[in-house]
């Protein structure tokens, strides 16, 4: 991962890569409807390491109830609640 590091308070944060990082990886690929593009990192959930998807504009993260599961978190009490969430092309209705 790259460090973060202060540079100006106007400016906010700024990214130096490390050794065998780029930027532009988005621009360097040629868009294809035929094929998934997507930003995926290897990362870890409670130290259970797993795949994880970057959105930048996501509002609500979403889990698998079976990786839910076996990263031993707990359900939440009362939590009836649906979510519709929204992909290119796809749409669902997520429902306790």
């Amino acid at each position: 991962m790259a460090q973060v590091e202060w540079v100006d308070r106007t400016l906010g944060q700024a990214a130096k890569l490390l050794p065998g990082e780029r930027m532009g990886w988005w621009s360097s690929q040629r868009y294809d409807k035929r094929k998934r593009m997507r930003a995926l990192v290897k990362g870890a959930v409670d130290d259970t390491r797993t795949k994880i998807l970057l959105d930048t504009g996501a509002n609500v993260n979403v889990t698998s109830a079976s990786f839910a599961k076996k990263l031993r978190v707990r359900e939440v009490l009362d939590h009836g609640r649906s979510l519709e969430v929204r992909s290119l092309g796809s749409r669902y209705r997520i429902r306790q």
